[in-house]
């Protein structure tokens, strides 16, 4: 009985196999369509300052500090960011020095501090060190800056009260920062 039973169930089992073979070499008909003429095209980020007259992607801001002595604050310089990307994203922002300048070496870097706050002066970054900014990028405060969205920082720059006659007579002229948007 069991080797009958495993005889039956063979047989069963290439009928199965022969019928799947034969009903696949059935001819059918078909038919395919194409679609033609597909472009893509990719936005882009796009930071940009005010520059005093329209949004650019450099701001030759003049800052010319002088006569400078040990705890001195320089009033605010208000500094314009918009956000003109052709994509719809938002873009978290940074700053970071990016050239120190003619005379990088002497004392300055480590006591003239600088920080950026948002406009209301409710949130800002901290006082650094232009040594420190060149090495730390700081996020400006008030989170990502929408697609064609501006928002106003005041930036501050002071000389550190603990500076001492080392930085008496001292320049550090052509100094740069980079302001960076990524996307969020």
């Amino acid at each position: 009985m069991i080797k009958l039973r495993k005889i039956i169930t063979g047989i069963l089992g290439s009928a199965v196999v022969v019928s799947l073979v034969a009903g696949m070499a059935i001819a059918q008909f078909s038919s395919s369509a194409t679609m033609t003429n597909v472009s893509f095209a990719t936005g882009n980020a796009d930071l940009r300052i005010w520059d005093n007259t329209t949004y650019a992607s450099t701001w030759d801001s003049g800052i010319n500090l002088t006569d400078m002595y040990p705890g001195y604050e320089a009033p605010p310089v208000n500094m314009w960011l918009k956000n003109n990307s052709s994509a719809p994203i938002a873009l978290n922002l940074s700053m970071a020095l990016t050239d120190g300048g003619a005379n990088w070496g002497n004392t300055l870097k480590d006591n003239v501090e600088a920080y950026v706050a948002n406009a209301t002066d409710t949130a800002n970054t901290g006082w650094k060190t232009l040594s420190d900014w060149n090495t730390n990028p700081a996020s400006l405060p008030d989170g990502a800056l929408g697609q064609g969205n501006e928002r106003m920082y005041k930036v501050y720059f002071r000389l550190s009260p603990l500076a001492d006659n080392d930085e008496a007579d001292s320049t550090l002229p052509g100094v740069e920062f980079t302001l960076t948007g990524v996307q969020s």
